[in-house]
């Protein structure tokens, strides 16, 4: 069954308190919108309680973050939650430079702003993960030939969330319906193009009995 992730921009130890109040499935929180996210190490005391519907995820700015984050500090974050067994979200590119672990609880994620790429460039960015099971996920612009690339990832991998970004965004969970374990939505700002808010997202499940 699909599950909602909610998504929500840290801008400092302040935000963590939002945390509690947020009904999703499970919530994503973005740390890439400091330069130094190191203050969240402080804080998985209190986060421990919701260590199987929080996902830590420091996008690049290539792959859509906000803020540029050292790679050696990122890599030590990602490196200290996986020994806690939080779920991180890592890019593929990123994992494979820094040999970062991977197991069934990380999500090894591609994202595609400015085309559309082709589905061998995506398996090859993959196939040294999947020993590991972990959760892919591939999140691309909806230009020219993106419905078919996105169709195509949800039978090759039995595993895997994919999205649009910059479409309609019930497409996100038409996805869903064809097998796409995660959608990705908001809690109040949006974190990617194409974002609905995750009450509206729930209440349309709810609603078709998803």
């Amino acid at each position: 069954m699909v599950k909602v992730v909610a998504s929500l921009p840290i801008k400092g130890k302040q935000d963590l308190s939002k945390v509690k109040d947020i009904s999703s499935d499970m919530m994503e929180l973005r740390l890439d919108y400091v330069e130094d996210p190191s203050f969240i190490l402080e804080e998985l005391d209190y986060l421990r309680s919701f260590r199987d519907r929080v996902i830590f995820t420091i996008r690049s700015i290539q792959e859509g973050g906000v803020k540029h984050v050292n790679e050696e500090v990122k890599a030590k974050i990602y490196e200290h939650l996986h020994d806690l067994n939080f779920i991180v979200d890592v890019e593929a590119e990123f994992a494979s430079r820094h040999k970062t672990h991977v197991d069934e609880n990380t999500i090894v994620s591609c994202h595609y702003f400015n085309r559309i790429p082709d589905v061998k460039e995506i398996i090859q960015k993959f196939s040294p993960f999947e020993p590991s099971n972990p959760l892919f996920k591939v999140a691309v612009i909806g230009k020219q030939g993106y419905k078919g690339l996105l169709s195509s990832l949800l039978d090759i991998y039995p595993k895997i969330a994919v999205m649009p970004m910059g479409v309609n965004p019930m497409e996100r969970i038409a996805f869903s319906i064809l097998g796409s374990q995660l959608i990705y939505s908001s809690v109040d700002e949006p974190t990617a193009p194409g974002q609905m808010k995750y009450i509206e997202v729930r209440h349309i499940l709810n609603c078709m009995g998803l």
